[in-house]
């Protein structure tokens, strides 16, 4: 009986953490030939994010710059190792210099505040400069 409870629970958490998982994407942002800077456009609904990925060496500095009239739309920087890149948690603007080469991933999302609100949704612009 207790067995059966558990593997009921464990199902549930993976069935509805299937759903949360299916619902995200990822999108690579490319620069026009020539250009160190590029401006992607999106829309967030609640708990929904969007990861950008970003190509750069380790020296770089990157500059990033949301814009929505949602105030609850952050983002997140993580390093290719996964790690939180210094200073770029949950901000709106950031700039500094990158301590690795790889793929950087921009997590855009709302705060839990404003996500959890029936229909909150988010239309954002993300300025990426790399330098």
């Amino acid at each position: 009986m207790r067995g059966t409870f558990r593997a009921g629970l464990l199902l549930a958490c993976v069935v509805s953490l299937g759903g949360l998982a299916a619902a995200q994407s990822k999108h690579r942002v490319t620069f026009k030939k020539g250009a160190n800077s590029a401006k992607v456009k999106g829309t967030i609904r609640g708990f929904e994010y969007r990861d950008y990925l970003v190509g750069a060496n380790a020296g770089q500095t990157i500059a990033v710059k949301l814009s929505s009239l949602n105030t609850y739309t952050m983002f997140s920087i993580f390093q290719p190792n996964g790690a939180n890149l210094e200073g770029a948690a949950q901000v709106v603007n950031f700039g500094g210099r990158l301590p690795a080469s790889g793929d950087l991933v921009i997590r855009v999302a709302m705060m839990r505040a404003e996500a959890r609100r029936k229909r909150s949704v988010s239309d954002y612009s993300l300025t990426v400069t790399i330098n």
